[in-house]
């Protein structure tokens, strides 16, 4: 055999071998039974890949969200997440501004505008739980059991939910 001709099949098999590494590295390209090395039984990628969907649908206990108080602005008001699912939810409240701020959660379907009541300030008849006032560079942390449903997150000190200290927050089932 020529150098040239075992040289284009040495490159011919090396290019076939990154082909096969590069499918099975991916799992959706191969259905073969892998073996699990801690000494279990084999499972195909399809039955692995159902276990991690249910896991990610499997409760995961209290849920915490972090609320940053004037990070990015003087009235910014900015959770972690959005949205959490129905249950105990600890809010871990850091004041980053320069002055006192609080948060206080409402459960309501109603809008801002719908709170808004005549002197700037919010309506806080549905008010579930709040910090209390927190100053510059402090933190506060509150539990709360929550039902499904959209909520407000805000701070009702005087201008402050006028200047934009909101944001929507819901909870799901």
């Amino acid at each position: 055999m020529s150098l040239t001709t075992r040289l284009t099949t040495l490159a011919a098999l090396g290019a076939i071998a990154l082909i096969a590494v590069g499918c099975a590295g991916s799992p959706s390209m191969r259905s073969e039974k892998v073996t699990d090395t801690s000494g279990g039984s084999a499972a195909t990628m399809a039955d692995s890949g159902a276990a991690t969907d249910a896991a990610k649908k499997a409760p995961t206990g209290p849920t915490t969200v972090t609320v940053d108080l004037a990070k990015t602005g003087p009235f910014a008001i900015e959770p972690s997440v959005t949205t959490v699912p129905a249950g105990k939810t600890t809010f871990n409240v850091m004041n980053d501004g320069m002055m006192v701020h609080e948060l206080v959660i409402l459960q309501t379907d109603k809008t801002i505008q719908e709170l808004t009541k005549p002197d700037g300030s919010a309506d806080e008849t549905t008010n579930i739980k709040e910090t209390g006032d927190i100053e510059a560079g402090k933190s506060k942390s509150i539990s709360v059991d929550l039902k499904p449903g959209h909520y407000w997150l805000i701070c009702n000190l005087p201008g402050h939910f006028a200047g934009g200290m909101y944001k929507e927050f819901t909870v799901t089932a």
